[in-house]
């Protein structure tokens, strides 16, 4: 298995073309590739940069979507200018308690046993602050197409 990682990001190929990325607060993303792009599912708490990350994983365009709207989910939205989601977690995403930056580097910095790489003094710098992004619906059913891979959507509320 190969391994990746920087200060903020530790990623790990748990089957070939599919990367499983673990952020600060100990939340994980997946980064899936197929043969013409690659797709991010969820975006971590936003400690870092996790688009050049991802994209260092993969030489394939590389398409963001969120399972939900929490702030453990949705960190690096505006890295991406651009998400896929559940219309019914809009609202939720930018909602205060979980686009507010001190909420998140609270997130990022809280110790707790799954959070097993942390990087030292976090700061309000280190976390990406939420912005309004493009966003397009996804509904139970939808699939996104990789080329020799797809990936289907399968809607649970509360956790799209």
């Amino acid at each position: 298995m190969r391994k990746a990682e920087n200060r903020f990001f530790e990623a790990l190929e748990i089957r070939k073309g599919t990367w499983q990325i673990l952020g600060q607060g100990g939340e994980l993303c997946y980064l899936v590739e197929g043969s013409e792009r690659a797709l991010l599912i969820d975006a971590l708490e936003g400690a870092g940069q996790l688009r050049p990350f991802a994209e260092s994983l993969t030489d394939r365009p590389v398409t963001l979507a969120l399972t939900h709207g929490h702030l453990d989910h949705n960190g690096a939205v505006p890295e991406f200018g651009e998400v896929y989601m559940h219309p019914d977690d809009i609202a939720l995403m930018y909602s205060k308690r979980h686009s507010d930056s001190n909420a998140k580097l609270a997130f990022a910095t809280m110790k707790s046993a799954i959070a097993t790489h942390q990087a030292e003094g976090l700061t309000l710098n280190d976390i990406c602050p939420m912005e309004p992004v493009r966003t397009y619906p996804v509904y139970d059913g939808d699939v996104f197409s990789l080329g020799d891979r797809d990936i289907l959507v399968i809607g649970v509320p509360g956790h799209t």
